[in-house]
């Protein structure tokens, strides 16, 4: 998950900013994302993926593979 991590840092964004830009996705939550360590349902990957404006494939890959 490190490109959400990527994008966000691209940007110059906290990952307080990126929860505020996702509607309050908990910072706690998306650092656990970015680590791996946690697997974002799919609503969470619309949020994320919107918020960076980049499409879901770019961050999570396609559903095939």
């Amino acid at each position: 998950m490190n490109s959400i991590k990527e994008e966000r840092e691209k940007r110059g964004w906290s990952q307080v900013m990126l929860s505020i830009k996702t509607g309050g996705i908990a910072p706690s939550d998306l650092s656990a994302i970015e680590n791996g360590k946690k697997v974002p349902h799919p609503g969470w990957r619309r949020r994320i993926a919107r918020a960076l404006q980049v499409d879901e494939a770019t961050l999570f890959g396609s559903k095939n593979e």
